[in-house]
């Protein structure tokens, strides 16, 4: 026997005396008033998406009940990485077949849209009687690793810089343009920055710590993944030091959920229009966001950012608070989800797929 075929074997034998346990021997508590039974046949559409949905609730207190077959499970433990997280986490599902009755709230493949940016462009940014859009929420492992409302430190002041992190890669970044969302690229912002005089390129974790310790401001600060990659689990500890976030659009679509983790920790988003129009609700320039249309009006708004009135600065730090605190924080966004699941459609993102609808119409 090769030793592929002995790994695919182990991990068949993992997979099935795991599947045992859950189906028949798996016993985690049950909250008897906050029931969800999940009757989804492809939840792979939405992949990472759907693991946040059924998290996001979980979080919320929810008890989730996703019935399945041997080759469902199969299938969503080995299919994504995101999905498969569903099964390493401790009491997040029972897969029991049971029967369902009133007291559950049932969630299926028909209440649920993908084509997350049509009716943007259509409506505006507004939610509607007839449909609801999920919010964004974090990346995977962030909740998976308990790090989404990790304690951060808010004793002293924010540093008076622009922040940002990530992947600045000029081929995949370039790839959104081809979509209709009239967004400036993340290379592009970059290349915007850079050419200020303030700009500063993070090379190490020491640099990054150095730069927080002398309190450097009217910075420009961009610590880049192929220079130096910020651990998940420091993202939110850092990002907390500064006044300023730059949200940079993603790959495929504007969305990206560096936003979110900034706004969860007060920092102001720095965010072009046209990819704001994409937020749920909708920011409010001056108030939780500061909203530019193009590169000449961020030019314009960068030559006073840093003067602006500390007075003025800390409300919209407290305004973010509160955008957040209400429709993205898990234990709120988990009550508007239900509170919306008679609506005719409800819009979850499906990344590269809801571009990709988008493009086709």
């Amino acid at each position: 026997m090769t030793s592929k075929k002995l790994i695919q074997l182990v991990k068949l034998f993992k997979d099935f005396f795991l599947f045992i346990h859950l189906k028949y021997f798996h016993s985690p508590p049950i909250n008897e008033r906050k029931k969800i039974y999940v009757n989804f046949e492809n939840p792979n559409l939405y992949h990472r998406y759907f693991y946040n949905l059924l998290k996001t609730l979980k979080i919320g207190g929810y008890t989730i009940y996703y019935p399945m077959s041997w080759n469902k499970f199969r299938n969503l433990r080995n299919g994504d990485i995101y999905l498969a997280l569903m099964f390493k986490e401790k009491d997040f599902l029972i897969i029991k077949n049971i029967k369902k009755d009133e007291s559950f709230i049932e969630l299926t493949d028909d209440m649920f849209s993908a084509d997350y940016y049509k009716s943007n462009f259509q409506e505006e940014n507004s939610q509607n009687n007839s449909f609801f859009h999920i919010p964004m929420s974090f990346h995977p492992y962030m909740y998976a690793h308990e790090l989404w409302d990790e304690p951060v430190e808010d004793t002293e002041q924010k540093i008076n810089s622009i922040f940002v992190f990530g992947n600045f890669d000029f081929n995949a970044y370039k790839t959104i343009d081809g979509y209709p969302f009239k967004v400036i690229n993340r290379f592009e912002l970059k290349s915007f920055f850079k050419k200020k005089e303030n700009f500063v390129t993070i090379e190490s974790k020491k640099q990054l710590l150095q730069l927080i310790k002398n309190r450097e401001e009217r910075k420009f600060i961009f610590a880049k993944k192929h220079r130096y990659q910020i651990p998940m689990k420091n993202v939110r500890k850092r990002l907390s030091r500064f006044q300023y976030f730059l949200c940079c659009p993603g790959v495929f679509a504007p969305l990206s959920h560096n936003f979110i983790e900034a706004m969860s920790v007060g920092t102001i988003p720095i965010i072009q229009n046209t990819y704001a129009a994409h937020i749920y609700p909708a920011l409010e320039n001056n108030k939780n966001a500061i909203i530019f249309e193009d590169l000449e009006d961020l030019n314009q708004i960068l030559s006073s950012l840093f003067d602006r009135n500390k007075e003025e600065v800390a409300l919209m730090e407290e305004q973010v608070k509160i955008y957040y605190n209400t429709y993205l924080c898990p234990t709120s966004a988990a009550k508007i989800i239900i509170q919306n699941l008679q609506k005719d459609k409800i819009f979850l993102n499906a990344s590269e797929r809801s571009a990709k609808l988008l493009a086709k119409t």
